[in-house]
């Protein structure tokens, strides 16, 4: 009898129909993991001989069954009796039926799910190949869908992510990878596709992953075998509170750690079980509240002495304050290869930029006391709306330019360690990529030579309450939705606030020349405040920049509306989650430095060609506005004649 061959598609086309008919009142999560749980058994059933997994009784039986028999509870039961054995005489299956897939099987009519079973009987997986063509492929589309479909799944890392996270190291057979924070194992599954790509014994390697989420980890370790991955050990664990661990020992032994962190994680020391497992003393070197380092420390310290390490971040793991001690060290230390900056909206949940910081404990000697920084934030295309995704030209020339340790004008720079330092060890790769460090030696000024910045009004409850019923001591409250086309607009939605005391007034009343700029959001947003607009004071989340007497605020408004200013502005926000403008950030950012009569010249053909464009527009909009209305009486014309 010849086989029937399917594709991964069949069998995700088919899944995808299954998910569709039998959306109900049933959680979608609950339906998603039933029918995984379902086809796992089949899979496992027909890969038996290969990994040789015990099972009875066979799929093919239960298949029958359900075609000559009515399917009701007790056919549940016993269900439930098979996936519970697999466990017992699989350890490698231990929680993934009894926990996640079959754990709320009874809320689910039985002809649903015989229809499920039977549907998933039409598909044969005995092949050799089955994994590497078939189960590989459609788990990470299910895993996609997943999360899409739920939104407590989101963080599931991109294709083109993985893609460039295994194809920065050259990974060899009988190496040893981790990832500190696997989630579903999307980077460590990728590690075997490119094994399969290359012809490589995937049973060779070690695959070792942690994830703090039981649900989580269960979903990583299917992800793992319908891959085809038999020698691995995923566990459920809490990297921030435990060193790395494999089984009963402590790894340091891994060739290769490749991680997305979790952003945004806050941690406390008192519960870190800190036990000599890090090379640095947490204590005197990281900041309390962000949890980015303490994750890379956890890594580095599982790794080989020659290991090689590549952790997604976000660009405030490597600018921030409150961290240049713990940067300072590992940049003495020499274990800083690389760092690469991606575009933003690469994930569907979060909008902020995303780095990878590459670590080698063993650099070429090329390296030595320098670091590779590339930038490759402009290089993405729009996949959807708000979500941009890398092609394999983006993918090609980043790989390219980091195993070649090559510098290209405006995309990548080698920096030596000292030109680091003179940025306080900030890893931000566009202050030296743009040349940053150069222009102080020219016709450029930092910020708060020629401004004051400060952060706006953030309003009390109290200011709320007085506003309410106060008669006088009116002001316009101008926030970030006020600012539209590089200017600020004052109409009947801008928020109005009232009896403000003097000392809040003096501090946060707008005056005429003044700048404000977005501080919170990846849109760099900024406008200048006329004298002809009513009284104002700006919020919290705006930055005002007010230039001194020696500096034109319009020359200084031009610039930062630049594509270059808005590109350095750009540069300088960070955040975990939230995209943020720091004001003492912002005043290292470099200006142009030239004379104030220069300056001047300048700003009057900035406004007179604003002015000018402005008239041209409205000259248009009645050109166009006369043109539909003698259209519009015509029509009357002929409609009454």
């Amino acid at each position: 009898m010849i086989k029937k061959k399917y594709s991964f598609e069949d069998l995700f086309y088919s899944t995808k129909e299954l998910l569709n008919l039998l959306k109900s009142s049933i959680a979608q999560e609950r339906l998603h993991f039933l029918i995984l749980g379902i086809f796992l058994l089949k899979w496992i059933n027909d890969s038996k001989e290969r990994f040789g997994w015990n099972i009875s009784p066979d799929y093919e039986s239960i298949v029958i069954n359900c075609k000559q028999n009515n399917f009701d509870v007790k056919a549940i039961f016993e269900l439930q009796s098979m996936a519970k054995n697999i466990e017992i005489e699989n350890s490698i299956f231990k929680d993934i039926f009894t926990y996640l897939c079959f754990n709320n099987i009874n809320y689910f009519k039985p002809e649903d799910i015989k229809y499920i079973i039977i549907e998933y009987g039409k598909f044969d997986f005995t092949d050799i190949n089955s994994e590497k063509d078939i189960t590989g492929p459609f788990i990470e589309l299910f895993l996609e869908k997943l999360s899409s479909d739920l939104s407590s799944y989101s963080f599931i890392t991109p294709k083109s992510i993985k893609v460039l996270l295994a194809r920065l190291f050259n990974i060899c057979e009988n190496m040893s990878i981790g990832d500190i924070a696997c989630g579903t194992n999307g980077i460590l599954s990728e590690i075997i596709n490119k094994f399969n790509y290359n012809n490589l014994d995937i049973h060779t390697i070690k695959l070792y992953g942690q994830e703090i989420n039981l649900n989580i980890a269960l979903i990583g370790r299917i992800n793992l075998l319908l891959h085809g991955a038999i020698d691995f050990n995923v566990v459920r664990k809490d990297s921030l509170k435990e060193p790395v661990l494999n089984e009963n020992y402590y790894i340091n032994n891994l060739d290769i750690m490749l991680s997305n962190l979790p952003l945004g994680q806050k941690w406390d020391i008192n519960d870190i079980h800190y036990i000599g497992d890090f090379q640095y003393d947490i204590r005197n070197n990281i900041s309390s509240k962000n949890a980015d380092w303490l994750f890379i420390l956890r890594g580095l310290s599982s790794l080989k002495p020659a290991g090689k390490a590549a952790f997604i971040v976000s660009n405030g793991t490597l600018v921030r304050k409150s961290e240049q001690k713990i940067r300072e060290r590992i940049l003495k230390d020499n274990l800083v290869e690389a760092v690469i900056s991606l575009p933003r909206n690469l994930y569907g949940s979060k909008t902020i930029p995303i780095e990878i910081l590459i670590i080698n404990k063993h650099k070429d000697k090329n390296l030595n006391g320098k670091v590779l920084f590339i930038d490759a934030s402009n290089d993405f295309y729009k996949k959807e709306r708000g979500k941009n995704d890398l092609e394999d030209k983006h993918i090609d020339k980043i790989i390219n330019a980091y195993h070649e340790y090559k510098e290209i004008d405006g995309y990548s720079k080698i920096v030596d360690f000292s030109d680091i330092e003179k940025h306080n060890f900030e890893l931000n790769g566009s202050l030296y990529i743009n040349n940053l460090l150069d222009l102080k030696e020219s016709n450029m000024t930092l910020l708060s030579n020629v401004a004051d910045i400060k952060r706006g009004l953030q309003l009390s409850k109290t200011d709320i309450d007085n506003s309410k019923n106060a008669k006088n001591n009116s002001y316009c409250y101008i926030k970030i939705s006020d600012i539209n086309d590089d200017a600020i607009e004052i109409n009947e939605s801008t928020e109005i606030v009232k009896n403000l005391s003097d000392n809040k007034i003096q501090s946060y009343e707008l005056r005429p020349g003044d700048i404000i700029l977005s501080a919170r959001g990846s849109l760099v947003k900024l406008a200048i405040y006329e004298e002809s607009m009513s009284p104002s004071v700006f919020s919290s989340n705006l930055l005002l920049i007010r230039a001194k007497p020696d500096y034109n605020p319009y020359f200084l408004k031009f610039y930062l509306s630049s594509p270059k200013g808005k590109e350095i502005i750009s540069s300088m926000q960070g955040g975990s989650t939230i995209v943020a403008l720091n004001p003492n950030k912002l005043k290292d950012m470099l200006v142009p430095n030239i004379s104030l009569e220069s300056q001047n010249e300048l700003a009057e053909r900035i406004k007179s060609n604003e002015t000018t464009y402005k008239q041209r527009i409205q000259q248009a909009k009645n050109i166009y506005d006369q043109n539909l209305k003698a259209i519009d009486e015509e029509i009357n014309y002929y409609i009454n004649y």
